[in-house]
């Protein structure tokens, strides 16, 4: 679990992934980062305009009372976390952004093939309707594991390696947050946008990663002003669990070495 420094006051406000829940998050509750740490709700989100207005309404909320904010996404909550920073730069810090892309589905025409196939997001939609929990599950596996998205179905030692109180095909989202979350994940694309967020930005990114390729890491790297990547070899979708001390290190050292 990531600790930060006792004079760290400044809101750090987590973006997680979708259908987890908010509270999921590799931060230590225990110590002096918790008395800062706020978590988005996004769970009820009914359309995609609303995921985007939730998060933009809660930075400028917090940041009207304490300056600027932090932001730490992952996955989806990466994804909104660099829409925001550039649609409000002087609000906004520094972020953390794990296993982040700026589109999460491939895009030929524009030669964008780091992500998945439209057509499985679009299934995975349709099966919600009727096999919610099924639907889940199959994501939530690939989510944890390392090889091919199809071939992830052998979860349990997995999940028991995660040490969370969570199941694979679990989630407190509404069906239809869950649906419009899909729609985020299948339209928005960030890539013309990344060049205005000229904070300082930490990416850390599974090299096994199934959902997001560590390419869109790389070329995120490449075009962000003032971006770190660490590369986890070994680590998938979720590196704060796969490799979690590392993890808790390079953050630790990212925002105290950017500490004002």
């Amino acid at each position: 679990m990531v600790r930060l420094a006792p004079r760290e006051r400044i809101p750090l406000l987590w973006i997680g992934g979708w259908s987890l829940d908010p509270f999921l998050h590799p931060f230590d509750r225990d110590s002096t980062l918790g008395c800062r740490l706020a978590p988005i709700n996004l769970t009820a989100c009914r359309h995609v305009g609303e995921f985007l207005d939730t998060v933009r309404r809660t930075v400028i909320t917090v940041s009207d009372r304490a300056g600027r904010v932090d932001l730490a996404g992952w996955s989806m909550g990466a994804l909104l976390a660099l829409h925001v920073a550039a649609d409000l730069p002087h609000r906004v810090r520094r972020m953390l952004l794990m296993s982040a892309t700026p589109r999460f589905t491939r895009h030929v025409e524009s030669g964008w093939l780091a992500g998945l196939s439209p057509a499985k997001f679009a299934l995975m939609k349709r099966r919600l309707a009727d096999q919610r929990r099924e639907a889940l599950a199959d994501f939530h596996y690939a989510m944890l594991a390392r090889g091919d998205f199809d071939e992830a179905s052998d979860p349990q030692a997995l999940v028991a390696a995660t040490g969370e109180r969570w199941s694979p095909g679990e989630s407190k989202w509404s069906t239809e947050a869950l649906a419009a979350g899909l729609d985020l994940l299948r339209t928005l694309d960030v890539r013309d946008r990344v060049a205005q967020v000229s904070i300082p930005v930490l990416l850390v990114h599974g090299v096994d990663d199934l959902i997001c390729p560590v390419e869109a890491g790389r070329w995120l790297a490449g075009h962000l002003p003032q971006a770190e990547l660490i590369e986890l070899p070994g680590a998938g979708h979720v590196p704060f669990w796969d490799q979690g001390s590392a993890v808790d290190q390079r953050v630790e050292a990212f925002f105290l070495d950017n500490a004002e």
